[in-house]
């Protein structure tokens, strides 16, 4: 007989299948843009898959790859003006 001032302890719930937590592979994203635009990026994922043409990548991951490598080479925006930066030198 349990004593009333003691609570029941519950088993846990499991944790969920791995397999049900995943993201989809692959996502369908759609843009409207002018004509012009529409064909400039064609053109750039064109040449972007001339430079590795037996590399078996899709518009999708080429057009990733651009957008990474042009974040990774903006320089940060600033609200100011100008920027100041130091930097300490070691003397030899």
């Amino acid at each position: 007989m349990r004593s009333p001032n003691v609570p029941s302890v519950q088993e846990p719930n499991p944790p969920p299948d791995p397999e049900d937590c995943r993201r989809p592979c692959r996502t369908r994203l759609t843009f409207d843009l002018p004509t012009v635009e529409a064909e400039q990026v064609q053109q750039l994922i064109a040449a972007e898959r001339s430079k590795a043409p037996e590399a078996e990548r899709s518009d999708g991951e080429i057009l990733a790859e651009l957008l990474r490598s042009a974040a990774y080479a903006a320089e940060p925006a600033s609200a100011e003006r100008y920027q100041m930066v130091l930097e300490h030198c070691r003397g030899g």
